[in-house]
């Protein structure tokens, strides 16, 4: 029989198990060990496999809260090892490339999507590339008219950050307005828009390069400053692209609302609208949160009832599960819920060195859905599995968990690069399903080269990360 989740107490929940790999949570606080029990082959069955790439002579690695594929409805976007980002058609009828090939090795840090890729909603997909050269790349697709190729319809506006200052170290897009995208520094957060930026360059124009100095800064974009002296590790926006939460190495999160609209730009400093310290009724037992993402049921209007606000350990082994509404004056309320996972043990023969840049925490990924913003995966860099959590159906505070169940996907390879989304499926007579786009790297035997090979698995059985009603402990 299948392991269930423990209590705190070491009970176990009285539970029926009919979905293979599923861990049920029944307390507020649990603990759970998805990597012990024994894989049946019904479980392998749950997904269906298709590649996408395989590259020689790299890796696809990045900061636990950065990430180098990304996704929407209708393209994929990853890194390659000269600066480019190589895009992909979801139906997999078109591959190109953006961005120039960087002679002098620049490295992409961060990809993230902006838009759902569904344009009849006003909704077309733009590609933000962020590089450690302190430049941030814009790629707005199908944006130019004529073009036979996709590259030639690509318009690329480019945001150069000077030497000497602070350096963008993550790039975020906005959930509700695709004009909209934040830079993480050390000490702050930086609210842009697009529109502001490009006001006075011709929508025609292919390629336009801006400098990041005082005047475009305070023309195109506001500041979030974290208070204290603890460098921002994260943050995340709210479902409803309300909130910006910011969370400091130390623990401190940051709440500050991002003035829609006209807002963005001109308008200085964002004030501090709520410091909570997460992780403090922590299960001390070392790390406190790293990782910062919103759950919720995206809204079509107004603001997102029953968001969660989930925060992670670098290790993945601990969740913990907070009440998050907009309207509230103090939108960050009280835990709901934490989850301690078991994470499995790092391979002694993995051949890394403890220290060298390819020695990263276990876990690789922590990433929400990218569509509708419900279900979190954990991918972990030694476990040849996914952990799936979908938040429960019509969640709100006092209405029980809003985790109920964590569950186990079989994936063969170890994951170092995790996107979610939520689609129509490949084949015709389904409906929607769920696919993961992951980033699976290995050196090669016959040269010891490295390799990196993406891929998406489509979920066969949609039951499987089916929405269940709040658990009440």
């Amino acid at each position: 029989g299948m392991a269930v989740a423990m209590m705190i107490d070491g009970s176990l929940p009285e539970e029926k198990q009919d979905v293979p790999g599923r861990f049920n949570l029944r307390a507020v606080h649990s603990v759970v060990d998805p990597f012990a029990p024994e894989v049946v082959a019904a479980e392998k069955r749950l997904l269906k496999i298709t590649d996408i790439s395989k590259m020689k002579g790299q890796r696809l690695q990045s900061a636990p809260n950065a990430k180098l594929v990304a996704v929407n409805l209708k393209y994929i976007a990853y890194a390659t090892k000269d600066g480019c980002i190589r895009v992909i058609n979801q139906n997999g009828r078109e591959i190109f490339k953006v961005g120039e090939s960087a002679a002098n090795s620049t490295k992409i840090l961060d990809v993230t999507i902006n838009g759902s890729g569904t344009p009849d909603l006003g909704q077309g997909t733009t590609i933000l590339s962020l590089d450690n050269a302190a430049t941030l790349n814009i790629f707005a697709l199908d944006a130019l008219a004529g073009g036979e190729r996709s590259e030639q319809r690509t318009r690329r506006r480019e945001l150069v950050f000077p030497v000497g200052g602070e350096q963008p170290l993550h790039v975020l897009g906005h959930p509700t307005n695709n004009q909209i995208f934040l830079l993480q520094h050390t000490s702050y957060i930086g609210i842009w828009s697009i529109a502001k930026l490009c006001r006075e360059v011709a929508d025609n124009v292919s390629f336009h390069s801006f400098t990041a100095d005082a005047e475009v800064t305070e023309t195109a974009s506001v500041r979030a400053t974290m208070p204290g002296a603890s460098p921002v590790c994260d943050c995340t926006v709210s479902v409803d692209g309300k909130l910006l939460l910011a969370l400091a190495a130390n623990g401190t999160l940051a709440v500050f609302r991002i003035p829609l609209g006209a807002g963005v730009g001109g308008a200085g400093e964002l004030p501090v609208v709520q410091k909570v310290e997460l992780g403090a009724d922590a299960l001390h037992h070392g790390a406190g949160p790293r990782s910062v993402r919103a759950l919720g049921d995206t809204p079509s209007t107004g603001d997102a009832e029953g968001q969660v606000l989930l925060a992670a350990s670098s290790s993945g082994e601990d969740l913990w599960a907070y009440e998050l509404c907009t309207r509230a004056s103090e939108p960050v309320g009280a835990l709901a819920q934490t989850v301690r996972i078991q994470t499995p043990p790092r391979p002694a023969d993995d051949g890394v060195a403890a220290g060298a840049e390819g020695d990263e925490a276990p876990l690789s990924h922590l990433d929400v859905e990218c569509i509708n913003k419900n279900i979190v995966g954990l991918a972990f860099s030694h476990a040849s599995s996914v952990l799936l959590l979908p938040l429960a159906l019509g969640w709100a505070p006092g209405r029980g968990l809003p985790l109920p169940y964590v569950q186990r996907m079989v994936t063969e390879h170890d994951s170092h690069q995790l996107s979610v989304m939520c689609g129509k499926s490949y084949e015709k007579h389904k409906g929607e399903t769920l696919f993961l786009y992951r980033a699976n790297n290995f050196v090669r035997e016959k040269d010891g080269l490295d390799g990196t090979f993406v891929m998406v698995h489509e979920l066969e059985d949609v039951n499987a990360v089916a929405r269940q009603d709040p658990v009440v402990p």
